[in-house]
């Protein structure tokens, strides 16, 4: 193995590696591909980021960074079916992202409800063919945090949201067929979820996934609440993983995540620029290896915009409140759709 193959190991596996290193030399060369990768990934970052963003203009900032998320993707995980599909189902996944301004606007709580719900179960199915992979989890970030974050003069900018969204496929197709085109040749997206397979469990869970995070964006609609996509965050979060993910313990990761997190960068923001931290977090980001870690961190970038849109203490309320409620609704669903499973029970493979 060399140095480059170690740095595209996670988190995690570099770290057991580190744990499990048979000498000395071994430890420090997985180490220093911790340490690379983790620098190497926050400096592409703020390239990405804000190099799309000059060309593209700023009110496009936000669709970058959820560009960058799916970039870090698609070099690793494929869609589940053969790339000739997958490649057009990643442009459908694109052009609903790019309708998002639009639909933003939609007055009739109704009219929008139904096409979140059609929109994200569309994406779900498209690229959720493996749920424990992650791409649901991903993509209902991505949605949530584009509806949070788009403002009604986006839409005046559609020319430069089109562009930017067109080079983003070319990219995108290029990368996905260069690491995916030799996989799943002959199967195809109807048969990965039409058949035998139609009431799978893993149908019916991306049905339950789309449907509450539609829902949670139907109840934003209603709450006067200055940063709600915190909301959508911790409820999507909560429901995120697919089998074998112990609620209570996700529940309560988070909240601690987010408590430690939201205290850690009140303290050091006495001390150091809020900028740096929001840099600093992601830095800590690529050391974590679990999910509470990961909850504390993701404060730091959070709480770094939030607090120049709305000072500092409003944020810090904000942030705690807000994932308490998405938690608690999260919770209440959950447990709401398992009783009604187990009311009207479906054959699920």
């Amino acid at each position: 193995m060399n140095f480059y193959q170690a740095m595209q190991f996670d988190p995690f596996l570099l770290t057991q590696k580190i744990r499990q290193a048979r000498s000395q030399g071994e430890r420090r060369f997985f180490i220093k591909a911790l340490v690379f990768r983790d620098l190497l990934l926050v400096a592409f970052a703020i390239i990405f980021v804000s190099g799309l963003s000059s060309i593209f203009g700023q009110e496009n900032q936000s669709l970058a960074v959820v560009l960058f998320c799916i970039l870090l993707s698609i070099r690793f995980v494929d869609f589940g079916y053969k790339v000739t599909q997958s490649l057009a189902g990643l442009g459908i996944v694109l052009l609903i992202l790019f309708v998002l301004p639009v639909v933003s606007e939609i007055t009739l709580p109704l009219s929008k409800w139904l096409f979140n719900f059609a929109a994200l179960l569309a994406i779900f199915v498209i690229t959720g063919s493996h749920p424990k992979m992650g791409n649901p989890g991903l993509y209902s970030f991505s949605y949530i945090f584009l509806m949070g974050t788009m403002q009604a003069e986006n839409v005046v900018h559609i020319s430069a949201r089109a562009q930017l969204l067109l080079c983003a496929f070319a990219g995108f197709a290029l990368i996905f067929f260069g690491k995916h085109r030799q996989k799943h040749r002959r199967k195809t997206l109807a048969s990965e979820y039409i058949g035998e397979k139609f009431f799978s469990r893993r149908n019916l869970w991306l049905v339950y996934y789309a449907l509450g995070v539609s829902l949670i964006l139907l109840l934003g609609d209603f709450l006067p609440f200055k940063r709600f996509m915190w909301v959508g965050f911790a409820f999507s979060s909560l429901l995120s993983g697919y089998e074998a993910v112990d609620l209570k313990e996700r529940f309560f990761d988070r909240l601690l995540g987010v408590v430690l997190g939201t205290l850690l960068f009140a303290f050091a923001v006495q001390w150091i620029p809020v900028k740096i931290l929001g840099v600093l977090g992601g830095l800590a980001l690529g050391f974590c290896s679990f999910y509470r870690h990961k909850t504390i961190f993701n404060c730091f970038g959070a709480l770094s915009t939030a607090s120049v849109l709305f000072g500092l203490q409003t944020s810090i309320t904000m942030r705690i409140i807000d994932n308490v409620i998405g938690l608690s609704l999260g919770s209440l669903y959950y447990f709401t759709m398992k009783r009604i499973r187990q009311k009207f029970p479906v054959a699920a493979k």
